[in-house]
């Protein structure tokens, strides 16, 4: 993984980038749940001495590889923040060093600390550093009510795991385009493949700068990944993309990954086409490895909604049957839709990075308390 320790838990606060810490106003109420842990309480963020952006080793890395400029003004956190550098002569751009993207040129790039994303509070809940206060409001609010959260975002990575090694290992698949990625951590999509299939080739494709900029600085002498950002409900951008093009052959059959992403898409028809419309392009004997949060009844499903959209981050929480009526035309793999803790469990996979020690008292949730909401996927096969 590519971390940064400066961006603990209160490192990556904006305060460190010369502006005011982040924060967040809910537009709802956040229920407790009886026997449930309360939200730990949390000290005013104490002030910080800018650290020196060399001890990112993001931009180190960058930096001694000639990947960001050596000149013009840069402030903390140099390899993330918006800058007029310009890349010396004689040296690699940073388009170049991540295989060519068009969006590259505009490095650093601009990175909302406003408002929560995805990649970011998952990030948190699998061990990643990288994230900040308005994130770590979003998952604690969340934990208030939903305590499984916690347990259920880390089995949603134990599952990219043995889909991607099934893929790999048992069908095969040579390439990957993994759309909604999120942050590097560990055991990622091409680290996984390529231990089953040497020659696999992955695209990484997300909205979050952050994760562009973190897996440029991770695959930048990696020839056979590479990362994009992107929206992923917009396929047909995504499948023309020249990275895309550059490292997937289209006529040959393709891992389509979206771990955890439709329900960060609210509006159902959007949502469903962001999941169809990639497989449209892929030839027959392509798979789909796919998940997505649901919730057995309809109260607890506009329950969580309510909550995660109120604490600042589009979502929507479906029904099982809701979500299973989008891919109808595929061939599920057994043992089909289903927890994905069933999903072709293996106790002998390698373990998670440890989580931040805030979210220590979750983990188990679901085994104390049980769960209303719960990681609901598979992998299937287009016909």
């Amino acid at each position: 993984m590519v971390g940064c320790e400066l961006w603990d838990a209160v490192a990556c606060d904006s305060s460190l980038w010369g502006g005011t810490q982040p924060h967040i106003a809910a537009k709802g109420s956040v229920r407790a749940h009886r026997g449930r842990p309360s939200l730990p309480g949390r000290a005013p963020a104490p002030s910080h001495t800018v650290p020196d952006r060399m001890e990112c080793p993001v931009w180190r890395d960058m930096w001694h590889s000639g990947r960001v400029a050596r000149a013009g003004a840069v402030g903390t956190m140099g390899c993330l923040m918006n800058s007029d550098q310009t890349m010396p002569p004689g040296r690699d751009s940073l388009q170049q060093a991540g295989g060519g993207s068009p969006d590259a040129d505009t490095f650093p790039p601009d990175i909302p600390t406003d408002r929560p994303t995805s990649a970011r509070a998952y990030g948190w809940l699998l061990g990643s550093k990288d994230n900040f206060q308005v994130d770590r409001e979003l998952v604690l609010g969340l934990l208030q009510a939903f305590p499984e959260s916690v347990d259920e975002a880390r089995s949603n990575r134990r599952f990219l795991y043995r889909a991607v090694r099934y893929l790999a290992r048992d069908v095969g698949i040579t390439q990957f385009l993994d759309l909604g990625s999120g942050l590097p951590v560990e055991n990622n999509v091409h680290e996984v493949a390529q231990r089953f299939q040497q020659a696999a080739r992955v695209v990484y494709v997300d909205n979050d700068p952050i994760v562009l900029a973190h897996g440029r600085a991770l695959l930048a002498d990696d020839d056979s990944t590479t990362v994009i950002q992107a929206d992923v409900t917009e396929p047909a951008t995504i499948l023309h993309h020249p990275e895309v093009t550059r490292l997937l052959d289209l006529s040959q059959p393709v891992g389509v990954l979206q771990f955890g992403v439709p329900h960060c898409i609210p509006d159902d028809e959007t949502a469903r086409a962001a999941v169809l419309e990639p497989m449209e392009h892929v030839v027959s004997g392509s798979y789909l490895a796919v998940s997505h949060v649901v919730a057995d009844d309809r109260e607890t499903a506009d329950e969580v909604t309510a909550t995660i959209s109120g604490l600042g981050m589009p979502w929507r929480t479906r029904l099982p049957d809701e979500f299973a009526s989008w891919l109808t035309g595929f061939e599920a793999v057994e043992p089909g839709l289903v927890d994905l803790n069933d999903w072709r469990p293996d106790r002998n996979q390698p373990a998670l990075t440890e989580v931040d020690p805030q979210l220590r008292p979750y983990l188990g949730a679901t085994e104390r308390y049980g769960k209303r909401t719960y990681e609901y996927g598979g992998v299937l096969r287009k016909p």
